[in-house]
C-alpha cells in the first residue's frame, strides 16, 4: 500500500511493533506509540455533533501524509528492521481529531453533508437533491485525491 518504508539511518525514536487481527482475518501492523503519544501537542480540533459512529476506521488515516520529521517519529522495530509510517497511523492521539478536520475542510461549503472523522453522511430533502449532493461530494473527493473503502460504503433508500 505505501504506507510505510524501510529505515536505515538512526532516528530518535522507535515504538513497538503491534499486529492486530482485523474482523475479516486478516492483519493490521501497527506501531505502540504510547510513549510517543505523551510528547506530541494537540490542537484539540472540535469534531462534529454527529453521534453516528459505525466505521470510524479505515485506510483513512494512511491518506494523510506525514512530513519527513513526524515520518521518522513514526519509525517502529520489526524482526526484519526498523520502518517508518510515511501516512498518519493508527494509536497517534491527534489522528482523529486531524483527520476528521481535514475531511471537514475538503467538504466545506457542501449542503447535505456531514463528517464524523472518517465518516462521511450526504442527505437531501428529495432523491434529486440527495444525488445532486452526493455527486458534488464525489467530485470533491476525486479533486482532492481522497480514496473511498468501497467495502464500507453504505446507500440507504
Amino acid at each position: 500500500m505505501g504506507v510505510i518504508r524501510r529505515t536505515e539511518e538512526p532516528t530518535d525514536w522507535v515504538n513497538a511493533l503491534v499486529i492486530v487481527e482485523k474482523p475479516n482475518g486478516s492483519i493490521r501492523l501497527c506501531m505502540d506509540p504510547t510513549d510517543l503519544n505523551a510528547h506530541i501537542k494537540r490542537e484539540h480540533y472540535q469534531r462534529s455533533l454527529l453521534i453516528w459512529q459505525e466505521h470510524i476506521y479505515s485506510h483513512g488515516f494512511y491518506q494523510m501524509q506525514l512530513d519527513e520529521a513526524s515520518t521518522m517519529l513514526c519509525t517502529m522495530a520489526t524482526p526484519y528492521g526498523r520502518y517508518s509510517f510515511k501516512g498518519m497511523p493508527y494509536g497517534i492521539s491527534s489522528a482523529p481529531e486531524n483527520f476528521h478536520k481535514t475531511i471537514n475542510r475538503i467538504m466545506e461549503g457542501l449542503g447535505g453533508v456531514g463528517v464524523f472523522i472518517d465518516d462521511i453522511l450526504i442527505w437531501g430533502c428529495s432523491k434529486e437533491e440527495h444525488d445532486r449532493r452526493l455527486l458534488s461530494a464525489l467530485e470533491r473527493m476525486k479533486e482532492t485525491n481522497l480514496k473511498l473503502n468501497k467495502s464500507k460504503c453504505e446507500i440507504c433508500v
